[in-house]
């Protein structure tokens, strides 16, 4: 397919896997902080509706107003929501990975969970349906991101493939593109790596790496895998 034919489907799988993943669903921090802002407003409300006139006592309306302004405070409930998730979305992780059906993308719709790994395998099932190959790449476990990529080699199922910063068309070729629906990202590999792929993984990386090395391993696994 041509650059333009892979950016048009990078973009479709990407709305797939976030509709399927939306909202609490998901384990973006985005979400989350929705989540968190849609609490506090609910409880403000209904300290409106039940209070009215009695804003003396506590979690008065004042108090929750101040929270909801409160990033720090916000900050810490995104924390711990996202803490929660993650223990969610492994439990649900170890089931699939239990029944022999770590890719299946109707066991992660049933499950209503996902990190980006989940949001990949619902963009290759989408892309699969639709005819077109791609690859589930996932990076070491300190820079701890999965993505896809449309319009590679063939040859790359199971290979782990050494990228820089610079010159990753080198492996992935010309009319590849990154669909990435964690970050709502769809990109050419050519024209943009270098400045979308890296700003993202300086996003992921664990807190302990101080900076991405030169050299990133990254780990292919062909959509030919998830159903």
């Amino acid at each position: 397919m041509t650059l333009l034919a892979n950016l048009i489907k990078a973009e479709q799988a990407v709305k797939y896997a976030n509709d399927k993943l939306l909202g609490r669903s998901s384990n973006r921090s985005e979400d989350n902080m929705h989540a968190v802002q849609k609490n506090l407003m609910t409880s403000i409300e209904g300290r409106q509706m039940r209070l009215y006139g009695q804003v003396d006592r506590k979690d008065s309306i004042e108090e929750l107003q101040e929270r909801l302004g409160d990033i720090k405070y916000t900050e810490r409930l995104v924390t711990v929501m996202h803490t929660n998730k993650w223990d969610v979305v492994k439990t649900s992780r170890a089931r699939r990975e239990e029944i022999g059906r770590s890719l299946d993308a109707a066991e992660i719709i049933r499950d209503k969970i996902g990190n980006c790994q989940e949001h990949a395998i619902l963009a290759c099932h989408y892309l699969n349906n639709k005819g077109v190959s791609s690859y589930m790449v996932t990076t070491e476990d300190d820079i701890n991101h999965v993505f896809v990529i449309i319009g590679g080699p063939d040859n790359l199922d199971g290979k782990i493939v050494s990228v820089t910063r610079d010159d990753p068309a080198a492996i992935f070729g010309n009319f590849t593109v990154v669909c990435d629906p964690w970050y709502h990202e769809w990109f050419s590999v050519q024209q943009e790596w270098r400045q979308k792929m890296w700003g993202i993984l300086n996003k992921t990386k664990k807190e302990w790496v101080v900076e991405l090395p030169s050299s990133l391993q990254l780990t292919l696994t062909s959509s030919n895998h998830i159903t």
